[in-house]
């Protein structure tokens, strides 16, 4: 009897999953042999494996946390605007972003990082009076570039692809973003955080 074969994308997804939960802090040191007993119960090749393996690297450690810390912020936006069609649970009901998601629903998270005073440690600001935040501290913008590089990252994990009308509209939205925030600057409002 023959070997099932399991697609090599489900294969990349599952091992990033268990390296990432497992062994979150073992980026160099022991990863070979892991990635050996891992993959030696699929029918994976070891170019394949060391494939893996390269793509892992591209990003730290450190890039991975802040990317989580990015996709849980924006997780927590859906489960609040109770977007159950955003959201996914795995099989042990930890909830995620479901992707890819519909346009309408990115300019609405893009808007709401925008506008949310409370990611900064802000008292809830005046809507009627500064609806678009023009003189309330928001994020800086290279955190918004952080939220759409985050974003990018989790379509890569889940093996989708952002459509072109939703990538440039974020890319247009952040480089919008940065004018607003130097305008800010150039004002001197305290407005800003680093995070």
């Amino acid at each position: 009897m023959q070997k099932p074969t399991v697609p090599v994308c489900v294969c990349v997804q599952l091992f990033l999953h268990i390296f990432h939960e497992i062994w979150p802090d073992q980026r160099e040191s022991g990863i070979s042999g892991k990635c050996a007993k891992f993959f030696a119960r699929m029918d994976i090749t070891p170019e394949q494996q060391a494939a893996v393996r390269i793509v892992d690297l591209r990003l730290a450690a450190s890039t991975k946390k802040t990317y989580r810390s990015k996709l849980n912020t924006m997780l927590q936006f859906f489960v609040a605007k109770g977007y159950a069609e955003c959201i996914v649970s795995d099989e042990a009901g930890k909830k995620s972003i479901a992707v890819p998601l519909e346009f309408k629903m990115i300019q609405e998270l893009f808007g709401w990082l925008s506008t949310n005073t409370s990611l900064v440690g802000s008292e809830e600001r005046n809507t009627e009076e500064d609806v678009f935040c023009t003189n309330s501290k928001t994020v800086s913008s290279s955190c918004m570039q952080s939220y759409k590089s985050a974003l990018s990252y989790w379509y890569s994990e889940k093996g989708e692809k952002m459509g072109e009308r939703e990538e440039q509209w974020i890319l247009q939205f952040v480089n919008g973003y940065k004018k607003e925030v130097a305008d800010k600057k150039s004002r001197g409002g305290d407005v800003f955080t680093l995070s």
